[in-house]
């Protein structure tokens, strides 16, 4: 016999009843969670443990349609909700709320409510360093240019490491009170996009004689006349400002993506870490670099990155960043480090973290 539109109603209902009870029991037993962790010094943050659970229930749903983005979206706001019981974090950003660094922190962390906004990644690393924020969400590099100086001056600066690793490819949607895009004469551009964006590529849906701007933060967005204006953002920018999408997901260019680095405690379970960061500074000369090297080699370690740059504030000195693979070589870590001390005036392992390679 076939089912009724109502009786169809009446199972979904059902459905999602259970739905709703099993958050309730979720978060009965992240109430447990706290009480197990009361008056002891664990953190509430476990990127590992939270990616095992995201793609554990990914692979329950990926044969029912559901993309793997839209069941870590769902999934992610429910891990972020019993988080907030066990014990609420607040991350670090610079830039603005509704930018690709805020993406970043909604990507990694979902959707929290304690976002701190700062004007510059040096503030970012003082507030985890001092304890007002418990992360730190800094841009690595944009579109798998180098690394970004100002991430890694402030590495240099800063006693924090590396807990994880997120690498966002922001999809942009265009928001204006306006009803057609070629009415738009003006578009203004998140400014942490700036660098990335193909900008020949969004001229091509727009009227000839429209004018390009960035823009810093939502603040900006709420004096401007947007009649004849636009905004280019990430989607989550929405959430923040009362503006219609006048187009979604726009489609640009494949590569506006940027890898960032959450800063703060080094992850509990390393188990599955292959990528080692580290930094080291050196007298500019000749051989320099082969001396770096030297250590890779003899202890057979494969480097994934290699960048160099001229010390800020301080002349005839070199900086050089570099990625290793360093699954269960632990030993062999520890070794290099020691031996790029004895040839280098300052060593700083950044941490480990894992990566799909």
């Amino acid at each position: 016999m076939k089912k009724s539109l109502s009786d169809i109603r009446i199972e979904i209902d059902a459905v999602d009843d259970s739905i709703a009870r099993a958050l309730v029991k979720r978060a009965e037993l992240a109430k447990e969670v706290r009480a197990v962790k009361q008056g002891e010094d664990i953190l509430t943050y476990h990127p590992a443990r939270e990616r095992q659970i995201l793609d554990r229930v990914f692979s329950i749903c990926k044969d029912t349609g559901f993309a793997q983005k839209q069941v870590e979206k769902v999934f992610l706001s429910v891990l972020s909700a019993c988080r907030s019981i066990v014990g609420d974090i607040e991350v670090c950003i610079a830039g603005s709320l509704g930018g690709i660094n805020h993406a970043a922190v909604f990507t990694q962390f979902g959707p929290i409510d304690r976002v701190c906004v700062t004007a510059n990644v040096e503030e970012v690393f003082r507030r985890v360093e001092d304890g007002s924020s418990h992360y730190g969400i800094i841009p690595v590099s944009r579109n798998e240019d180098g690394i970004l100086s100002e991430s890694l001056f402030g590495f240099l600066n800063s006693s924090q490491t590396i807990t994880t690793e997120v690498d966002v490819q922001n999809n942009c949607s265009l928001f204006s009170n306006s009803k057609k895009i070629e009415d738009i004469k003006e578009v203004f551009v998140e400014v942490g996009l700036s660098s990335t964006l193909n900008i020949s590529k969004l001229k091509t849906f727009l009227a000839e004689d429209a004018i390009i701007h960035p823009y810093a933060g939502e603040k900006e967005l709420r004096e401007l006349e947007l009649d004849n204006q636009a905004v280019l953002a990430p989607s989550i920018l929405s959430s923040y400002i009362t503006l219609p999408v006048l187009v979604d997901n726009l489609d640009l260019s494949s590569s506006i993506r940027t890898r960032f680095f959450v800063v703060g405690p080094p992850e509990v379970n390393q188990e599955k870490h292959n990528v080692t960061a580290l930094v080291c500074v050196v007298k500019e000369r000749s051989g320099a670099l082969r001396e770096i090297l030297e250590p890779f080699e003899k202890l057979d370690l494969t480097l994934l990155a290699l960048e160099s740059r001229t010390s800020k504030g301080k002349k005839w000195e070199c900086v050089f960043y570099l990625e290793f693979e360093s699954l269960g070589r632990d030993q062999d870590v520890s070794d290099l480090v020691t031996q790029l001390e004895s040839k280098c005036l300052f060593v700083k392992k950044l941490g480990s973290f894992h990566r799909e390679l």
